[in-house]
């Protein structure tokens, strides 16, 4: 039934192209995402356990109410009366913005990983900094609250929108100042590389590109012209240098014994074993956040600060915080443990059980649509950016609902200022 589950989700993916004219638009990347993820993980390589058909069918559910939710939100329009920025307008980079924050992010995330690389030349395993670093009572990385607070809610906050703003940036007219924010963004993201051990971030730039140029078609012969400049050996060194990267980050995390090739088998194939799992111990608890989950990335920072005042978190807060927290927890998924990639349908069960996928499914593909169309009627800069920043959550969905992590959702705001309306206020 599996492999069923697979040829529609990939007829999906073809149909919703042909029809939007595009392979960008939310549909095509979700279904895709998802159908890779079935064959990979039917595939079953690497001693990779099994998911039930139960798994199979329930992600299959939320695909296909994230489509309905996307047809939903493309037959009727939705009104907003309070508008604090008119998306429809053009824009440019608000750059002053951007080399002054993504400086500040860079010295202190500078600070960080020369701390971290001592420790990882002391002989420190990677994978014990990356478990470790954000653990105040540990004082490896993160020594102090005041530390972790500013890494915890602003760093990683900008990590998100980094990745998601290089695309356009990248791209922008030439200028130092251009060369400035760039710079400053791609050193922050390698070195913040050392002090998480996170390394996806290398992939999502990658992915977001690819889906930008497809965006702005005439960006391929500004590029072909481009390339045609620069000679042949430097981006053999960019691309040997990136792999490099990986494959370092790869073995500080899990040793030699760790192939390349099985680690990103695994990034995108343990996802549906491990949901299969946290089904089974959701199905014993029987325990449910109401709604909480869904709005804990938007409410967390809030009720953290008042919490610091000496007010106790909701019930319901710290409940959906207890849960996230245990996604965390390694699980054995065949050839090895893993953890954190319980899929976005699991966090949508987490508020009220399996009949939360097709309700917020549903509501997260009339919110990527929205994105969509905004962009598709208003091509402006940063119209794109936040639309990357939605294509990220949908590549990445086989890992989490990022709705659910403040870091993402605030990231949204992060964009929004490293833009500024254009003063003749035309409208794209």
């Amino acid at each position: 039934m599996q492999i069923v589950f697979t040829i529609l989700l990939f007829l999906i993916t073809v149909t919703s192209s042909r029809h939007q004219k595009n392979v960008y638009n939310p549909v095509s990347l979700f279904s895709f995402i998802w159908t890779l993820v079935f064959i990979l993980t039917s595939m079953r390589l690497y001693d990779l356990n099994s998911a039930s058909l139960y798994s199979y069918f329930l992600a299959f559910v939320g695909v296909l109410f994230f489509v309905i939710g996307c047809w939903i939100r493309r037959r009727f329009t939705i009104k907003q009366k309070l508008r604090i920025i008119d998306y429809s307008k053009d824009c440019t980079v608000n750059y002053s913005f951007l080399i002054v924050f993504y400086g500040v992010i860079l010295l202190f995330t500078a600070l960080l990983a020369a701390t971290s690389i001592s420790m990882i030349r002391s002989g420190i395993s990677m994978a014990t900094l990356r478990n470790t670093y954000d653990d105040v009572s540990s004082g490896m990385v993160i020594k102090s609250n005041a530390v972790y607070q500013f890494e915890n809610y602003i760093v990683t906050t900008a990590e998100f929108a980094a990745v998601a703003l290089l695309p356009v940036v990248f791209t922008d007219k030439t200028g130092l100042k251009k060369n400035i924010a760039t710079i400053e963004m791609l050193l922050f993201l390698i070195l913040h590389m050392f002090v998480t051990g996170a390394r996806s971030f290398l992939i999502d730039i990658v992915i977001l590109f690819f889906v930008y140029v497809l965006i702005n078609r005439n960006l391929i012969s500004q590029f072909q012209e481009y390339f045609k400049k620069v000679p042949k050996f430097i981006f053999i060194i960019i691309g040997v240098g990136a792999i490099a990267l990986v494959a370092f980050m790869t073995t500080l995390r899990i040793g030699q014994d760790g192939s390349l090739l099985r680690q990103l088998y695994r990034y995108f194939s343990i996802s549906m074993p491990l949901f299969d799992t946290h089904l089974g111990f959701l199905g014993q608890q029987q325990e449910y956040t109401y709604g909480w989950t869904m709005l804990y990335g938007v409410v967390r920072p809030w009720f953290s600060f008042l919490h610091n005042a000496g007010l106790p978190f909701p019930r319901g807060l710290e409940k959906a915080l207890e849960m996230i927290s245990m996604n965390n927890n390694f699980y054995p998924v065949g050839g090895g443990w893993a953890n954190s990639f319980v899929t976005v349908f699991f966090y949508e069960c987490m508020d009220f059980g399996v009949i939360g996928i097709p309700i917020f499914s549903c509501l997260y593909g009339v919110v990527a649509e929205t994105y969509y169309l905004r962009m598709m009627d208003s091509p402006n800069r940063r119209n794109q950016a936040l639309y990357l920043l939605v294509a990220i959550g949908l590549f990445l969905s086989f890992a989490r609902q990022f709705y659910t992590a403040f870091r993402y959702v605030y990231a949204f705001a992060i964009i929004c200022l490293a833009f500024k309306t254009n003063k003749n206020n035309r409208k794209v």
